[in-house]
């Protein structure tokens, strides 16, 4: 029966590819929020935010990974880790630049009590 050790090392090869699968996934969807039509900037918003969150995960498994990682394993990691990185800076910059946009059209609407 195989040590702890080796359980890590073979579960650390298969999510690589989990890992990257999941940060093109997030990159994908984040670069079809940035590219929707620019009406749609304060709708878009909480979306891209819950993707920023998925990259920052995704970037968080692919550094933990590293360890564990083989030498063909973690250039798919650092792969995962520049493409979640990108998708985090990216959808970032977005929501805090449309932020007073934002607020402002909020204001517009009324609110019942």
């Amino acid at each position: 029966m195989p040590d702890g050790s080796f359980n890590l090392f073979y579960m650390a090869q298969k999510k690589t590819g989990v890992a990257l699968l999941l940060g093109l996934a997030v990159t994908g969807a984040s670069i079809a929020m940035l590219m929707a039509a620019p009406e749609s900037t304060c709708t878009n918003r909480p979306s891209l935010a819950v993707l920023a969150m998925a990259a920052a995960f995704i970037l968080a498994l692919s550094y933990r990974l590293l360890r564990l990682a083989s030498r063909g394993a973690r250039s798919l990691l650092f792969a995962a880790m520049l493409l979640s990185a990108g998708t985090l800076i990216a959808d970032v910059r977005y929501i805090v630049t449309h932020r007073t946009e934002c607020a402002v059209s909020c204001l517009d609407y009324p609110v019942f009590h």
